[in-house]
C-alpha cells in the first residue's frame, strides 16, 4: 500500500501515524508475507489484503485504547495481529503476545527481533 493512502486512512480512523511508523508497519507486512509462504499466518485469500484487512483494522483499535493503558496482552496472537501493529502505533505500549503454536511463536519472536521492538515479548 502506498504510504500517503495508508496514513490518510489511519488519520481518518483517528489514529495519526508518522512516516517512520508506516515504514515499520511495511517491514512487518513484508516479514509476515515471507513467513506466510512457510507457515499459515494469514489465509491465502487475505494475503492480497494484509494492509486493509489486518494492519489497518489492528491499528484502528488504538482509538479505543485509553491513553493511560501501558500494558497489553494479545491472546492467541497468531500472526502478531493486532499486537504488533498496536505496539508500532503506540511506541510506549508494553505488549505480550501469547501464542501456543510453536511455528507461530517462532515467527513472532523473529518478527520482534527483525523489527527491533524492545517493548514486545512473545510467550508460548
Amino acid at each position: 500500500m502506498e504510504e500517503g493512502v495508508f496514513l490518510s486512512a489511519a488519520n481518518e480512523l483517528g489514529v495519526p501515524l508518522s512516516s517512520e511508523q508506516f515504514r515499520q508497519l511495511r517491514r512487518f507486512e513484508r516479514h509476515l508475507r515471507s513467513w506466510s509462504a512457510r507457515v499459515r499466518l494469514v489465509s491465502r485469500a487475505d494475503r492480497g489484503r494484509i494492509w486493509e484487512r489486518h494492519i489497518l483494522e489492528s491499528i484502528a483499535g488504538l482509538r479505543f485504547l485509553p491513553s493511560d493503558v501501558l500494558r497489553l496482552l494479545d491472546l492467541g496472537s497468531g500472526a502478531g495481529l493486532p499486537g504488533i501493529p498496536l505496539a508500532i502505533g503506540r511506541p510506549g505500549l508494553q505488549v505480550r503476545l501469547l501464542e501456543p503454536a510453536r511455528m507461530k511463536t517462532l515467527f513472532l519472536r523473529d518478527a520482534i527481533a527483525h523489527l527491533n521492538l524492545s517493548r514486545i515479548a512473545c510467550i508460548r
